[in-house]
């Protein structure tokens, strides 16, 4: 997913750093389901995580690590993550910016990040510069067709695309990883009502489309709820992607 604007690296991250975790339940189911993968024992080797925000991958990479550099772009989500866990490294690092400095990490992981990008295969290039030869990623992120209810009642003032599976698997053959593994999976989860649906949206820092007028907002929610119910409230499918892929030694 990216958004269709130039300020597509950072959304309201920053502003949601307190608001963040009570909303993010796909997130924390998505960090849960990469953790899945993970390297139970890799205590000789390092590990970089971009995009940490306020921690959710960063506990299941505990203890399985020799060092472990937790990064992201919004100073106040990583001060959340580092009160959970003081132990780690911390640095703000911008994902999508080559810092032309040649890293050697053997373990690149990042979780709801990459479907922000707006140019990923110039990302994973440079995430592929960062990591040694033979390196392992592992990564979780959000694929099409996630939130299609949510695209049906905003129609053109769509502010989200999508990159299929397929699309995926050839972005990151472009930027020089070979494949190991990869999954998705699309899952339906409940809001209370379609304004707590929207609300979970902003909370975690997803932003609808700029100058939206009430009465829009209005009918954006009196139209998802009439047309999404469930037993619930209403519900929304996301679906999530994980991979782990290898760092080639000669990216091309």
């Amino acid at each position: 997913m990216c958004l269709k604007t130039k300020d597509s690296a950072l959304p309201s991250f920053n502003k949601k750093a307190d608001s963040y975790d009570s909303f993010a339940n796909v997130q924390t189911e998505a960090a849960e389901w990469l953790a899945e993968w993970l390297p139970k024992n890799a205590k000789n080797k390092n590990c970089l995580e971009l995009g940490t925000g306020t921690g959710l991958l960063t506990k299941h990479l505990i203890g399985r690590f020799a060092e472990i550099e937790c990064s992201d772009l919004s100073k106040e989500m990583l001060n959340k993550c580092a009160v959970k866990f003081p132990e780690l490294k911390y640095r703000i690092r911008d994902a999508w910016k080559n810092e032309n400095m040649k890293e050697s990490w053997d373990y690149l992981v990042h979780s709801s990040l990459l479907q922000w990008a707006s140019n990923p295969i110039e990302v994973l290039r440079t995430w592929h510069n960062w990591m040694r030869p033979k390196g392992k990623m592992y990564g979780a992120f959000f694929i099409k067709p996630s939130l299609p209810e949510l695209l049906k009642v905003i129609k053109k003032n769509d502010p989200i695309i999508w990159h299929s599976e397929q699309t995926w698997l050839r972005v990151f053959k472009s930027a020089g990883f070979q494949i190991i593994r990869f999954e998705s999976e699309s899952r339906h989860y409940s809001y209370p009502s379609a304004l707590g649906f929207f609300k979970s949206l902003h909370e975690t820092g997803t932003t609808l489309p700029k100058r939206t007028q009430y009465s829009e907002m209005r009918r954006f929610l009196k139209n998802y709820a009439a047309n999404y119910r469930d037993t619930r409230g209403v519900y929304a499918t996301w679906t999530l992607f994980r991979i782990e892929a290898e760092a080639s030694e000669d990216p091309g």
